[in-house]
């Protein structure tokens, strides 16, 4: 199974460096950004320590579900969605189809498929979606294009967002869109905020001018009423913004994988010419993430040519500090997390499975976060 999870990896790191090269050639370099006030440098970043891990349990599984033969999904994406009444997994074969299973019985529900293609109504690919009450959003980085839908799978608004490359999406409490770009070296700002028309209303975390900024690549978001936070991928940081940009907290997660490591560089002929982009290919820090009441709560998947015990690694959502962890029995994909259940998607000898775990984590947690 290592092997074949290699071989998985290696495919990606190729696919992403092809990707950084073909964006970044001679004639895409960034503007000059000297009437930039570069705010976010990060050089007060409160750092926290891996010997701070303290393992309180071992999680097991109540239950296991095979996609394929339970639902007949063909390519299970590796991260899953929750409502207060379903679970929405996305099946990447052609066309991409939304599955919905039902909390308390864990049989499908409903499933609608989105037309694959580049016209209207149509996506090539969707990098990230999002379920928001009544409505999904699907976010198509090849295009540029976001397509909002409602649970029916019945199309209600897409727009092109013109050269922000949304990459990760989020809703803030109003109902409107929260994106991380996907090329911040050329957008100039990580986070924008847009209505559900696509029309900008605002940006933040700006991070031209530096050929390394902790924050510049990956990661996941989570916009909870008024504000956001983000838990690096490539970058081993945790942070949190309110609405109007100002940086509430910037720390790192215990385990210290340095974003550096994944800067790879090459020289044009010029300054310009120039090439630089992250490659998640050596260290690695939230393979995912999520918001449960007072806690950020982390998955890392670590350094992949090596054995790797993975857990769950919960933190202070108010101020970042970290608080304990979980051992997770098998690498797992992507989590999610509501009163009763932790749900997990690991692939084990390349089938998806839904794991199901009792959440314990207030038992765990007997004394409630102090917020700062």
């Amino acid at each position: 199974m290592k092997v074949l999870y290699v071989k998985y990896i290696h495919t990606i790191v190729l696919l992403w460096i092809v990707s950084v090269l073909t964006l970044n050639i001679g004639g895409c370099s960034p503007e000059d950004t000297s009437d930039y006030d570069l705010i976010n440098d990060f050089s007060n970043v409160r750092n926290q320590q891996l010997s701070e891990r303290v393992i309180m349990d071992t999680l097991v599984p109540k239950d296991s579900i095979m996609l394929s033969e339970k639902y007949g999904m063909i390519h299970p994406r590796s991260e899953l969605k929750t409502d207060t009444e379903m679970l929405y997994i996305l099946d990447e074969s052609y066309p991409h189809r939304l599955f919905s299973i039902g909390k308390d019985t864990f049989e499908l529900a409903d499933t609608f498929s989105v037309t694959t293609g580049r016209g209207p109504g149509e996506v090539s690919s969707i990098q990230d979606y999002e379920v928001y009450k009544d409505f999904i959003i699907f976010n198509d980085r090849d295009l540029s294009k976001v397509q909002i839908r409602n649970k029916d799978g019945d199309l209600v608004n897409e727009f092109i967002t013109e050269g922000y490359y949304p990459y990760r999406t989020s809703y803030w409490g109003d109902g409107t869109l929260a994106f991380l770009s996907h090329q911040s070296m050329y957008t100039g700002s990580i986070f924008y905020t847009m209505d559900q028309d696509g029309n900008l209303l605002n940006s933040f975390g700006n991070v031209l001018g530096e050929p390394f900024n902790p924050i510049r690549f990956g990661g996941s978001i989570f916009a909870e009423d008024e504000f956001l936070y983000y838990a690096g991928y490539s970058e081993h940081l945790l942070g949190k913004w309110d609405r109007e940009g100002e940086l509430h907290y910037m720390v790192t997660t215990i385990d210290d994988f340095p974003g550096e490591t994944n800067l790879i560089t090459t020289e044009g002929a010029s300054p310009e010419q120039g090439m630089f982009g992250f490659v998640p290919g050596g260290f690695f820090s939230a393979v995912s993430a999520t918001v449960y009441k007072d806690y950020l709560i982390l998955v890392h998947l670590g350094f992949w040519e090596e054995d790797y015990e993975q857990f769950l690694d919960i933190y202070n959502k108010h101020n970042g500090q970290y608080m304990i962890s979980l051992q997770m029995p098998y690498r797992i994909g992507h989590i999610d997390i509501d009163d009763e259940h932790i749900y997990a998607l690991p692939s084990i000898d390349e089938e998806r499975y839904l794991f199901i775990y009792e959440n314990t984590l207030e038992e765990l947690l007997s004394e409630e976060p102090v917020t700062k």
